[in-house]
């Protein structure tokens, strides 16, 4: 806890400093004298003040508590603060509070007297509660859950969907490779490849929204932009016209996808519910060589600034400040968490970036951000993939863990069809109990990232290879585990399509690296 003091008030500015930031919570600690003048404070109560101490007059608990009118036992006590001090007693009861701001609120107010070595009071230590805050802060807490408890939920689904668009891409594939199919199906098949890869990258947002840290690669805010449009013109409604303006040249990032679209998704719906009526929203990308005026640890150079504009209702001029702070919100109860630009902003230094913003009543938000430009990739030559038929195969055994019975069944067809042999495995302890009755048998093991009985793909791994050192390995799933990329190791994403599957499995046995 940092403490102020009269000896810190000459070099303290007239607003309390670190107000914005504390003013959200809801208890404050501090010191006093035997007639209530404040000797120290933290930064809430100090900013309930609204003053630094040391002033004249000195600023008394009597300036934020109005009236006690119960104590913790429920039956009215002294009426005055002085009163309660001059008991020289400890005192815990109900209060009427008025902050700086002259907004009033119920909170707990806590006294305990502090003596010298003589027995002499010296004054008490105070804690004050804001009732009110902490039960917003409460039901804040409750919605953060709540989000979190849906975003496993979505995680969960979006692994489970993945297992279904990889068998559905897996027997697209064999039956291309059949060659038997006549040029309709092919069609049909080839409009089947499109819809898979269409759902594969909604799989791949929801799942990298998820994820516990981020994953930079270079990105193009025009794409960005273009595709979250789409996404949000079927979430804002049709009463809200959504307007992207694009860069003229590509608008290179280097940023992680899904924390992009978090923060894209965070603003349109702000957006939209400025606009109950509906309105229009900008989305605008642009090259700018300015340097935001908020901090930015990026570099002076070039900038892409994404602007998000709305013609909504706008935000009070006494408010502004303070719409980057968690859980502060203008809705009403029930209606936001207040975590919505707070996790922007978050997002934005993650990236040496800044946000800012504009708004006037009845006219709208701006709200930008600026992104440091990165250099365009390096894009290789094209390879011109062999067709599916010629696909390398081999004679191998391969270990299968899987639990899905119809990705399992996929796998197996897959990998025999190509001259393997297969055996399968649900989880890793019967993978296990396979390697013991084949001992060093098996030439690859195939297993996703977690297995159902929660053992880890590459605790698996690094158990097995322990009796066969460089053992390959090929792991499946949505997230790449921390071994991957090691000699004979190599991830696969889900969902994959047959030829993806055996080009993998070819390179892990030869030892190649992806």
């Amino acid at each position: 806890m940092t403490v102020h003091g009269p000896d810190a008030a000459a070099a303290q500015p007239p607003d309390f400093p670190g107000g914005a930031a504390f003013a959200g919570l809801a208890t404050g600690f501090g010191v006093v004298g035997p007639g209530g003048d404040l000797q120290f404070a933290d930064e809430v109560l100090g900013t309930w003040l609204g003053r630094p101490l040391g002033g004249d007059p000195a600023p008394n608990l009597r300036d934020v508590v109005v009236e006690p009118f119960a104590d913790a036992a429920g039956e009215r006590g002294a009426t005055t603060v002085v009163d309660l001090l001059a008991a020289a007693r400890p005192w815990a009861g109900a209060v009427r509070c008025c902050d700086a701001t002259t907004r009033r609120f119920d909170a707990v107010l806590s006294l305990q007297p502090l003596h010298d070595g003589r027995g002499r009071l010296l004054g008490c230590a105070v804690e004050l509660r804001d009732v009110e805050r902490q039960r917003a802060i409460e039901r804040q807490l409750q919605q953060a859950q709540r989000l979190q408890a849906l975003g496993q939920f979505t995680t969960a689904v979006a692994h489970d969907f993945n297992n279904l668009l990889t068998v559905v891409h897996g027997h697209i594939g064999l039956i291309e490779a059949g060659g038997e199919a006549t040029p309709a199906v092919r069609d049909a098949l080839g409009e089947m490849s499109q819809a898979v890869a269409r759902a594969t990258t909604l799989t791949r947002q929801l799942l990298s929204s998820q994820r516990q840290g981020p994953r930079f690669e270079r990105l193009d805010v025009n794409q960005v932009v273009r595709r979250m449009a789409v996404l949000m013109g079927r979430v804002v409604g049709n009463t809200i016209q959504i307007a992207p303006r694009l860069a003229l040249q590509p608008a290179w990032v280097h940023a992680d996808a899904g924390m992009l679209d978090q923060v894209l998704m965070n603003l349109c719906l702000n957006a939209r519910d400025a606009m109950p009526a509906g309105g229009r929203l900008d989305l605008v990308v642009e090259l700018v060589r300015e340097r935001p005026a908020t901090g930015s640890s990026a570099p002076t150079g070039s900038f892409v600034r994404l602007t998000v504009a709305d013609t909504g209702c706008g935000i009070a001029p006494e408010h502004r400040s303070r719409v980057f702070e968690p859980f502060f919100t203008t809705k009403l109860a029930g209606q936001g968490s207040g975590l919505g630009l707070a996790v922007v902003q978050t997002i934005v230094r993650q990236h040496d970036g800044a946000c800012g913003l504009e708004s006037e009543v009845g006219r709208g938000t701006r709200v930008y951000i600026w992104l440091p430009e990165a250099s365009a990739p390096v894009v290789p030559a094209p390879v011109v993939a062999p067709p599916a038929a010629q696909v390398a195969g081999g004679a191998e055994r391969v270990l299968v863990v899987e639990d899905d019975p119809a990705l399992a069944t996929l796998l197996r067809k897959t990998l025999e069809a190509a001259g393997y042999r297969v055996d399968r495995a649900e989880t890793g302890r019967q993978a296990l109990d396979l390697w013991h009755n084949y001992p060093r048998a098996f030439d690859l093991l195939v297993t996703d990232v977690r297995t159902p009985d929660g053992m880890r793909g590459d605790d698996l791994a690094d158990r097995l290879a322990r009796d066969k050192p460089g053992l390959p390995v090929v792991f499946t799933g949505a997230v790449e585990p921390g071994s991957a990329g090691s000699e004979g190791r190599v991830f696969l994403m889900k969902p994959f399509s047959r030829r993806e599957l055996l080009q993998v499995v070819r390179q892990a046995i030869d030892g190649r690296s992806r």
